[in-house]
């Protein structure tokens, strides 16, 4: 019996001595893991790597990216962020701490993101979609409306960034601006209900219920339940 003991004890030892110890053999095998495709094998070295070496760039890195693959994007945007606070503006994090956060509907963290990837190469045009909606998200409209404008200098063709800006500009308190964008929107596509509906609904709210659209009908908001009559004169 005190043989078989002894037996299993040396056994116990040999399987000890087998597993990674040192930071380096650690870090080796989360590597190794992680081509595997074994994210969870690869972040539990890394994890017991990182108790030795809490701000090693590397294996942040490696470490938020196993999360990310395994769809786990909160914990994935915890060590990548950790690796962004150590390892400002580097391209390489970001790129992956982007995602990490936008799947995350971490919006702040998502624009900031964002914004290095500009800082670093990437050009504001491309991004400027992203940056307005990810600005509405954070209810920042007046961010939204800078971004809603650049998309609308570079489309004005498109009807669409008409009603951004005018909504961004509504919850910034600008209703002038909300109702020009309107007639203007009006101007250059033509009488539309969804250019009615949000210009009385501004005209509303700026306490302007009566609004002449043409010379033959008075186009007005009732307020009591959002929809616009007309009235004949």
């Amino acid at each position: 019996m005190k043989r078989i003991l002894w037996l299993a004890l040396i056994a116990v030892l040999i399987s000890c001595a087998k597993e990674p110890q040192t930071f380096e053999e650690l870090t080796a095998a989360g590597n190794k893991a992680f081509l595997d495709e074994d994210y969870l094998e690869a972040r539990t070295h890394f994890l017991k790597a990182l108790q030795q070496k809490p701000t090693d760039r590397a294996t942040l890195y490696f470490c938020g990216l196993s999360y990310f693959r395994d769809v786990m994007y909160d914990s994935a945007a915890f060590y990548l962020k950790r690796a962004d606070l150590i390892h400002p503006d580097d391209r390489e994090i970001n790129l992956a701490l982007y995602p990490a956060c936008f799947n995350g509907e971490d919006w702040e963290c998502a624009r900031k993101s964002l914004r290095t990837l500009i800082k670093t190469g990437d050009s504001e045009d491309d991004h400027l979609v992203d940056l307005a909606n990810l600005s509405v998200n954070m209810s920042d409209f007046p961010y939204a409306l800078y971004y809603y404008k650049a998309l609308h200098r570079k489309d004005p063709e498109n009807i669409d960034y008409y009603f951004q800006i005018s909504n961004a500009a509504a919850e910034i308190g600008s209703l002038g601006v909300s109702i020009a964008f309107m007639d203007t929107a009006e101007e250059e596509f033509g009488p539309r209900d969804g250019i009615y509906l949000n210009r009385g609904t501004y005209l509303a709210a700026d306490n302007d219920y009566l609004y002449w659209s043409d010379g033959s009908a008075l186009k007005m908001f009732d307020p009591a339940d959002g929809s616009l009559v007309s009235a004949s004169v």
